[in-house]
């Protein structure tokens, strides 16, 4: 959990300080300040936020079932609307994609696989 904690502070740190070369990073742009507003909410506070609690539950305050329910929520949301966007375009569009997004479906995918994996190991230890 300290590595995830760690990971959405750096995505939350880029949104919120450097939205512009955070998008650019994605190869992604904002238009206008509602844009970066966007980027800010989503990427900056909303992850803040996902760290702090990540990081209270690598710290024993929070119980590591709830945090892995979380991070099921969040990984499992976030490649929810990944792939309704393909299929609405094609999933061929997904090949136009630069790495960097292609990548990112994959670490979401991973995410959502490892939290699924983690949660249910937990809970055959408490049967």
């Amino acid at each position: 959990m300290g590595s995830t904690c760690l990971i959405a502070l750096a995505i939350s740190y880029g949104g919120l300080f450097n939205p512009d070369g955070f998008l650019a990073g994605m190869e992604l742009s904002a238009t206008g300040p509602a844009g970066l507003n966007e980027t800010r909410g989503q990427y900056g506070g909303f992850f803040f936020l996902a760290a702090i609690y990540i990081g209270l539950g690598a710290l024993g305050y929070v119980r590591p079932t709830s945090v892995l329910g979380f991070l099921l929520v969040l990984y499992g949301g976030v490649l929810f609307g990944r792939i309704w966007h393909l299929a609405a375009v094609g999933f061929g569009s997904f090949a136009t994609y630069p790495f960097a997004m292609q990548a990112i479906h994959f670490v979401d995918f991973c995410g959502l696989l490892l939290s699924a994996i983690a949660l249910r190991q937990g809970s055959n230890t408490r049967a």
